[in-house]
Parts: C-alpha cells; structure tokens; sequence
C-alpha cells in the first residue's frame, strides 16, 4: 500500500501565469488527461458517498489519455481534529475500462460521477506538482511528495505538508488554504449546492 501525502489547493490567481513560471523554474515532465470515473458501495459505510457519515475511501476507475486504465481504492486518514493527513492508495492497471464497469455493477456498486481532468506535472526534488484543470470545477494546484517510503508516524506526516506547504507558499500566485478534501467531495459540495 502506498501512502498518498499531497495538499491541494484552488488557484487563486492567474494560471496561465503559475503554468509559465513551472515550466522555466522546474522540469516539466508531461500532460495527460484524465476521465476519473467515482463509485461507491450502498453497503458499506466506507465507500459510500462523502455526505453519510463513516465515509472514509473511495473507489475509482482512471482513464489516462484513452489508452491506459487504471483502478484506485484509497482510504483516507485523518488526525485528531478531523482534519485528513494522507490517503492509503492501492492501484494496478487494468485491460479492459468496460469489463471492469461490469464487475463494479455486478457487485452492487453505483456509479458516483466522473471528472474530466487536465493536468499538467512538474518534477521540483522529492515533489510531483500538478496543475489541475478539472471541467466544471475548477483549476488546482496538487503537490505529492513522492517519497513516501518509510513515514510511518502521524508527527513525520505533518512534518512533510509543512513543507509541501512551504512550497506551495514560495510560488508567485495566490492559492486558496489547504483543501483537506478530494475532487469527488468538491464536486459533491457543488452539486449539492446546485440543488
């Protein structure tokens, strides 16, 4: 299991700036479009949708540039005042996104949403950045330390998005705090805002 430590943020400020700067002051590494397709299970209270209480993982089918597919179960980890620190990440490719919709229904699982995303990356020393372009929601800056083998205590967590938050606080551009939530919860918040 791979631990997930990132901050996500909301650009604030102008992004076609923040991209130039990225691109002269880090090495870009390459642009992929995402189809991000969400799941959840009406059964159990950790894979249901984020406004039902218990609800702490998700579970997602990623289409990376229609010719890699991937799928994602995260549980997300939370600190002592509820804030989320870090997410458990499995993921594996897989042949075939069709089969694997089949399987997700044939086991009672429904379908959330899906996020068409546009994402650049950034490689900066032990960080992957990544400018988010998300359809319908907005645009985000997403740093992971890419380093994460060996962190094990909450303390060491902290101690890494500080920096990662040091980092971000370094670039040219406004930025919104810490989210604390993924995209499925954002776009969640917003279509319940919606209605």
């Amino acid at each position: 299991m791979y631990k997930e430590i990132e901050t996500l943020v909301e650009v604030l400020g102008d992004a076609e700036e923040l991209e130039r700067y990225l691109r002269t002051h880090f090495t870009f590494d390459e642009e992929v479009n995402f189809i991000d397709t969400y799941y959840y299970d009406p059964l159990r209270p950790e894979l249901q949708d984020n406004e039902r209480a218990g609800a702490k993982g998700s579970l997602r089918i990623r289409n990376r540039n229609g010719q890699k597919v991937l799928i994602t179960h995260k549980i997300d980890q939370y600190d002592e005042q509820g804030l989320w620190l870090y997410s458990d990440e499995i993921e594996f490719e897989i042949g075939d996104e069709l089969k694997a919709q089949e399987l997700f229904k044939a086991l009672g699982l429904k379908k959330h949403t899906s996020l068409y995303i546009n994402t650049l990356f950034f490689i900066a020393s032990d960080f992957e950045i990544a400018l988010q372009r998300v359809k319908d929601l907005g645009i985000y800056l997403e740093v992971e330390y890419k380093k994460s083998d060996g962190i094990s205590s909450d303390g060491d967590i902290r101690n890494v998005k500080k920096e990662i938050q040091k980092f971000i606080d370094l670039l040219p551009i406004k930025t919104s705090p810490e989210i604390n939530a993924g995209k499925l919860k954002l776009a969640l918040d917003k279509a319940k805002k919606k209605l």
